[in-house]
This record gives C-alpha cells, structure tokens and sequence, in this order.
C-alpha cells in the first residue's frame, strides 16, 4: 500500500507546490501536441535536429533546478538530482551534435517521452519535500510505464494523415513560372 502512497504523493506534488506549475504546464502542453504530432505523421521520424533540440530542454531545465535548489537551501540529493539532468543533458547534446550514437538508438534516448518524463519528474523530486529512496525510485519507474502505454493509447486512437500531406515531393518538380516584373520608368 506504501507503494501506491508514493506514487500519489509524487502526482500530487505541483498542487502542494504551484510553483513547479510554471515549469511543468509548459512541458506538458509541449509534450502533448509533440506526440498528437507524432501520433498524426506515423511515418514521420524524429531527426537529428529534433534530437539536438530536446537534449537541449534538459539544459534548461536544470538550469532552473539549480536556481531553486539554491535559493530554497534544499539537501544536497535534490541537489544531486539537479546535476545528474545537467549532465544527462550535456551527454545528450554531445551525442546528438557529434552523431554519436546509431539514430535509432540516440532518438530513442532523445524523443519528447523520455526527455519532458525525466523533466517532469525531476522538478516534482527537487521542488517538493517528496522522500527519495527506493519507493520513490520504484514509482517513478510505474508512473514512467504508466506514462508511456497513455502516449502509446493516445498513438493509437488518433487518426492518421495519409497520402498528399504525407507523400514526398516528386523529384521532376519543375519550379514555378515567375512573371516578368514591369520595368520601371
């Protein structure tokens, strides 16, 4: 029964803290339409770019992990928190700059889920007075799960966009025709 405590404990956090609200509405908003995105353009990839871009939310978000561990005094395991996102981050940047990693495995590590599950946990474990031991390792680890099969479903019942939208351009496309622009007098 702890179990399901904590895992409460861990949802409920932001409304003890609405701090965090302003860290976390903005991930969430952007983690759902990435992956009504996605779920859309089945047959679309994320790219190297896309990759580089998400490593790069982590550096922001532990930017302001770090801001507010300082200025709140928090213990020093938040803390450490704070600087395994910046370094996960900094890994990341690396590997997706430097094509480090086969893109399948790298995008894997890169996508919207892992990265904005790992942002939103890590601002619910610092900003909060959340015990972190091995329940709370073990339901975030449930609620990452839980997490994934709720993007899997939502994957799943939208619609797909096929055809014209999805297709590639031809490539005899001829440019299209300029008109001649009257000279001036």
């Amino acid at each position: 029964m702890m179990l399901i405590e904590r895992i409460v404990e861990i949802v409920t956090a932001p409304m003890q803290n609405p701090d965090m609200l302003w860290m976390l509405i903005p991930l969430i908003i952007t983690l759902l339409l990435i992956e009504f995105y996605f779920g859309i353009y089945k047959d679309e990839l994320l790219g190297w770019n896309s990759a580089f871009g998400n490593s790069i939310v982590l550096l922001f978000i532990s930017a302001n992990l770090f801001r507010f561990a300082l200025q709140n005094d928090v213990e020093s395991l938040r803390m450490i928190i704070a600087l395994a996102v910046f370094l996960e981050a900094c890994l990341l940047i690396l590997i997706n700059l430097f094509h480090l990693l086969p893109g399948r495995v790298a995008f894997k590590f890169s996508s919207a889920t892992p990265i904005n599950f790992i942002a939103l946990s890590s601002i619910i474990l610092v900003y909060s007075n959340i015990v972190i031991d091995y329940l709370t390792v073990l339901s975030i680890i449930i609620l990452f799960v839980v997490f994934s099969v709720l993007i899997w479903l939502i994957h799943k019942m939208e619609p797909t966009v096929e055809g014209e939208l999805t297709e590639e351009a031809p490539e005899n496309l001829e440019a299209p025709e300029v008109l001649d622009a009257p000279e001036p007098d």
